[in-house]
């Protein structure tokens, strides 16, 4: 029966090839599409969501497979086990992300790149088969690492405690990305932590990150909701955007007094140079008034915040994005003078919001910026504003604009069937 199978298989995919529709740079063979590359070979850019146990063929329509794409096998939840032909010498960032059900993949000596990323959100993935031999990279400790950098490319462990070893120079993009950890020790050896490398993990309370460390990736801890403490070291330079956004449980951040470059003061997190607010703890029941001085406010900053109700923003304020979202009852906003934009999500699900007056200079409202505030009643935008996306008002039912007799406002919301008033 398995051998009728394999033939039944096999049929088909050249089946597919035989039928497939294909250019000189791009085809589809059985699951598989690719692009011709110019010296003859193929890359594979996209597979099949449903495809499940693979071996990849070492060839498509007659031609050398030697890479796997960036995203090929994106969210193939159903993938249990990969085997990657021999031939193949690239692995692209995102090539296998986010496939829950991948337990295992053999890689062969031919891969010599392996994209940070590559495995991010394998939550199962706890084999990786490649030989002791391998020319460039390593399976020890749970770890694929990359000999010559000295990266964590990838941690397949079951959870628990774990100790990253001595040695190991930087952890990779997504290399941790929703596994399960009580906790993780690392090393003074580590510089640098890539993109991503923590968030969604489940189970993690506490980090501490050792002096060693200047530069941590954006989003690094992003939607660990039981992340409770964390210790950012002396020698921190760089800390990407929404490093704590969804991080419902965290209530404690500690700065070295030593960094010269961050602090916390008044339960909010601040880069000096550029007096950006990072991360604002969720302490407050009631308002909260910025300081003055604040020059922009991070993505995720405020991120599902549950205690704040109102919040004054200084006029020294001049961006805002994404900062917002989820606030579930936040009530009142004071918006500064000198604000130049409202990007990408900055009141989205802000369910209890239910007016505000934008300031004259704002020009451009982003994309879903008020989506879903499901009780926003009163909407003040001033003839300032050019540009408003298509999505900004999703889900916004009860919305009343206040417009600018002729103003680009009142067209839109004529075009979008939105009420509005004319001042």
């Amino acid at each position: 029966m398995k051998k009728l199978l394999t033939m039944i298989l096999a049929l088909t995919l050249v089946w597919g090839c035989l039928f497939s529709v294909s250019s000189a740079s791009a085809g589809t063979c059985g699951m598989y599409e690719y692009t011709l590359k110019g010296d003859g070979t193929v890359e594979i850019t996209k597979v099949d969501s449903k495809c499940n146990d693979t071996v990849i063929p070492a060839e498509l329509d007659g031609h050398k497979v030697t890479s796997i794409g960036r995203s090929a096998f994106f969210y193939c939840r159903k993938l249990t086990n990969v085997t990657i032909p021999d031939g193949v010498t690239s692995i692209d960032f995102f090539a296998f992300c986010g496939c829950s059900g991948l337990k295992s993949i053999t890689i062969p000596d031919s891969v010599t790149h392996i994209s940070e990323g590559a495995f991010a959100d394998c939550t199962r993935l706890t084999s990786i088969q490649i030989s002791p031999n391998h020319p460039v990279y390593v399976f020890n400790n749970d770890m694929l690492i990359e000999k010559s950098t000295m990266t964590l490319i990838q941690y397949t462990g079951k959870g628990g405690d774990y100790e990253v070893f001595w040695g190991i120079k930087k952890i990779g993009a997504g290399a941790f990305e929703g596994k399960s950890l009580k906790s993780v020790k690392i090393p003074d050896s580590v510089t640098a932590i890539g993109d991503f490398a923590f968030r969604s993990i489940r189970g993690l309370k506490s980090v501490t990150l050792p002096d060693s460390v200047t530069s941590i990736g954006f989003q690094q801890f992003y939607g660990d909701s039981q992340l409770q403490s964390i210790t950012l070291p002396a020698g921190l330079k760089e800390l990407g955007y929404g490093p704590f956004g969804w991080c419902t449980g965290l209530k404690s951040i500690e700065v070295s007094p030593e960094n010269p470059y961050f602090e916390m003061k008044d339960n909010m997190l601040i880069e000096k140079a550029t007096q950006k607010l990072v991360y604002y703890l969720d302490v407050t029941k009631g308002t909260l008034e910025i300081p003055d001085g604040i020059r922009e406010i991070e993505t995720n900053a405020f991120e599902n915040n549950k205690g704040l109700k109102e919040i004054i923003i200084p006029n020294s304020v001049t961006k805002i994005s994404d900062a917002f979202k989820g606030c579930q009852n936040l009530i009142k906003v004071t918006l500064p003078e000198g604000l130049a934009e409202i990007g990408y999500y900055t009141f989205g699900r802000c369910a209890k919001l239910e007016s505000l007056v934008i300031p004259d200079g704002v020009s451009y409202i982003g994309s879903y910026a008020f989506e879903d505030c499901k009780n926003l009643k009163e909407l003040v935008i001033p003839a300032s504003v050019t540009n408003i996306v298509d999505t900004a008002f999703n889900g916004c039912q009860k919305l009343v604009c206040t417009v600018s007799n002729g103003s680009y406002a009142q067209q839109y919301c004529e075009a979008k069937g939105i009420k509005y008033t004319v001042k």
